[in-house]
């Protein structure tokens, strides 16, 4: 019976001190391969070669090669964060490398920080948002006076047909950081007087309305008279006897008639002649273009230059 009980204990002690070393090296064998894993991690983020694998520093074409790659990927802020999160990782790699005396990595290292700061400012550069940047003129629609400090996405401008796409530019990523302060900076690069601009929406509205000529006219009017912007950009003579709002038409209606003859030169003078065409140039003679109203000799021959090339 003792030999018994003293086979069995012999048994119970063997499987707990096996036991014990199992779970020794179940603990080593984690704690090694976790730091292994680490290590991986570190290398794999930096991409190195071996400390005895020597370093010959890219050149400078190389490098900016390199850095412009890296830079075109980066199309938001938090690409931009994520690239500065690296240059800073990389820092710190460096001072360990510095304070271990691993000089061959530190001077590895420090390119590819080079290389990273390189890129960060070139992605400074890319696209963030796009901007209608048509200069204003008393033509300007109505739509189009809409877009004034309105920014539209990179996706929204990739949409558009090619003609439209050339009246809009750029704001990048390090000119704002988010869409407010891009639609703030888009109104400040294409207005330099809001009260000019308010006038100029005011009166787009007035005449791109359906209302009658009588209600556009009081409306206009009353707006035009207490605008100089409109008052100069729309030629009124304050001192004439008729109103702005008949001035305006008759100025449209002017201006209608020299695009039938434009570009040739002195079309207005031609057109308050009663000249209609080009055709009607043709057929008079010097005598008769002289005999015309501010129509000089220089001014016939500038007029004829332009018929002798003039289809």
């Amino acid at each position: 019976m003792k030999y018994y009980y003293d086979k069995r204990r012999i048994e119970m002690e063997a499987l707990v001190g096996l036991l014990f070393c199992g779970g020794v090296a179940y603990y080593i064998y984690i704690k090694y391969t976790n730091r292994d894993m680490t290590n991986i991690e570190v290398e794999d983020s930096f991409v190195y070669e071996d400390e005895g694998s020597g370093f010959a520093p890219k050149s400078d074409a190389l490098r900016e090669i390199e850095a412009k790659e890296i830079a075109k990927n980066i199309k938001t802020h938090r690409g931009l964060e994520g690239l500065q999160n690296k240059i800073d990782a990389l820092g710190d790699k460096m001072d360990e490398y510095h304070f271990s005396e691993k000089e061959l990595m530190y001077e590895k290292t420090e390119e590819k920080q080079t290389i990273m700061e390189m890129a960060l400012g070139y992605a400074g550069s890319n696209p963030y948002r796009y901007y209608y940047c048509e200069d204003l003129t008393i033509d300007t629609t109505l739509a189009e006076l809409k877009m004034i400090g309105k920014s539209i996405s990179v996706q929204k401008y990739n949409e558009l047909n090619e003609e439209i796409r050339n009246v809009f530019d750029v704001i990048c990523l390090e000119d704002a950081e988010n869409a407010e302060e891009a639609n703030e900076l888009a109104k400040d690069y294409v207005l330099s007087e809001e009260e000019d601009f308010r006038d100029l929406v005011s009166y787009r509205k007035i005449i791109e309305s359906n209302e009658t000529d009588r209600e556009k006219e009081k409306k206009f009017n009353r707006l035009v008279k207490k605008s100089e912007y409109l008052m100069d950009e729309l030629g009124i003579d304050p001192e004439d006897d008729l109103s702005p709002y008949k001035q305006y038409l008759e100025e449209k209606i002017l201006g209608e008639k020299i695009s039938v003859l434009y570009p040739m030169p002195h079309a207005r003078v031609l057109v308050k002649n009663g000249v209609k065409t080009i055709e009607d140039v043709r057929a008079l003679s010097d005598e008769e273009l002289l005999a015309l109203s501010d129509i000089g000799p220089k001014r016939l021959l500038e007029i004829r230059q332009y018929l002798a090339t003039a289809r």
